[in-house]
């Protein structure tokens, strides 16, 4: 199971910086109907979405073998540092400061710690 957890934090992390990228040129203060049109209209929105959302599927399947504090710890974690990478190295959108990569590994040792004390309980 620790493995489809992290396929979902993988399928998570990797969409949500794409998300936003493909999702930019939106007006903000158009309607729904608008919004709507406009994400329909790119079909590299709407595979990633898709792939953003088997991510959730994935995710849920997880849980029938996992405690859902430890799971949802665990693969939220890992997405976030994931996204952290994928929108520093793949899409250029800034510079891997110290705080971030700090940030990055406390993330990292806190989730190992809460597997961990899951799996000694």
């Amino acid at each position: 199971m620790i493995l489809l957890m992290l396929l979902a934090a993988l399928l998570w992390g990797v969409t949500n910086p794409l998300l936003k990228h493909y999702s930019r040129g939106m007006a903000s203060s158009g309607s729904a109907k608008d919004d709507a049109l406009f994400l329909v209209r790119r079909p590299k929105y709407l595979v990633t979405q898709i792939v953003n959302l088997s991510g959730s599927v994935v995710f849920f399947y997880s849980l029938r073998e996992v405690d859902v504090s430890v799971g949802s710890i665990v693969v939220n974690s890992l997405a976030f540092v994931i996204t952290v990478l994928i929108s520093v190295f793949v899409l250029r959108e800034g510079l891997l400061c110290a705080r971030t990569a700090t940030g990055c590994f406390l993330v990292m040792v806190g989730t190992a710690l809460c597997t961990y004390s899951s799996s000694t309980s």
